[in-house]
C-alpha cells in the first residue's frame, strides 16, 4: 500500500468534515464516480478531491531522525507487515498537493462553499494522519491553501437545463513523509567456549 494514502484519508476526512458530498477522483472521473454513488444521478453541490501527480521532496526538513528503528507494534485489524518484530523505518519529507474543486448549480452556492473551506483551513491549518508505519498512531501535519481560489466554470459547456459552476482551490502539505519499512535481521546467539578464547594452556 503506498505509504501516501494515510495523507489521502486524512483531507478526504476533513473537508467531508465540512461537507458531507465528497468525491475523490481525478477531475475527469470525478461526475462519474458521483454518479456511482447515487443510483447514476450526479447529486449537486459536492467537493472534488484529487492529489497532484507531482511531488517534491523536501531536502530542507530531512535529517537523520527519518531513519527510525524500533518494534512493530501490532494490534487489532492493523495491517503491519512485520508484527512485533524489529523493524527500521526509513522516511523521506515530500511536499504535497491536493486539487479542491466545488461543484454547484448556483454561483452563491459555489461561493458560500469556497468561503467555508478557506476559513477552515485558516483556522485549523492540519489534519490528522492514520500512521501505520511502526504501530497505529495519529500523527498531526500542516496543512495550507493557495489564497487565489479559481473559477474554472466552462461557460461554453453550459445548457438551460445542465449547467453548473466550478470553483478549483489548492491545498499544500509540505512536511509528509513516505516511508518504507524494512525488516531488521538480529544476530543469532553464538556460544563460544574459553578455550576457543584463550586457548587450553592459559585456563
Amino acid at each position: 500500500m503506498s505509504s501516501l494514502l494515510n495523507y489521502d484519508k486524512a483531507v478526504y476526512k476533513k473537508i467531508k468534515n465540512l461537507y458531507p458530498e465528497v468525491i475523490f477522483a481525478a477531475p475527469e472521473n470525478v461526475f462519474s464516480e458521483n454518479a456511482k454513488a447515487h443510483d447514476g444521478k450526479v447529486l449537486l453541490p459536492f467537493f472534488g478531491i484529487w492529489r497532484l501527480p507531482d511531488f517534491t521532496v523536501n531536502r530542507d526538513l530531512y535529517n537523520d531522525s527519518y531513519v527510525r528503528r524500533g518494534q512493530a507494534r501490532m494490534s487489532r485489524g492493523s495491517n503491519i507487515e512485520y508484527p512485533n518484530q524489529p523493524v527500521a523505518m526509513h522516511g523521506l519529507p515530500v511536499s504535497l498537493q491536493y486539487q479542491v474543486d466545488i461543484y454547484a448549480h448556483k454561483r452563491d452556492v459555489c461561493d458560500g462553499l469556497a468561503a467555508e473551506l478557506l476559513l477552515e483551513i485558516y483556522e485549523n491549518p492540519w489534519v490528522d494522519v492514520h500512521q501505520t508505519d511502526m504501530g497505529e498512531f495519529m500523527q498531526q501535519f500542516n496543512i495550507d491553501i493557495d489564497d487565489n481560489i479559481v473559477d474554472n466554470t466552462s461557460i461554453s459547456e453550459f445548457s438551460e437545463t445542465n449547467r453548473f459552476y466550478r470553483l478549483t482551490a489548492t491545498l499544500n502539505m509540505a512536511s509528509a513523509v513516505i516511508y518504507r519499512i524494512s525488516n531488521v535481521h538480529m544476530l543469532d546467539k553464538i556460544e563460544v567456549s574459553l578455550d576457543d578464547i584463550y586457548g587450553e594452556e592459559s585456563l
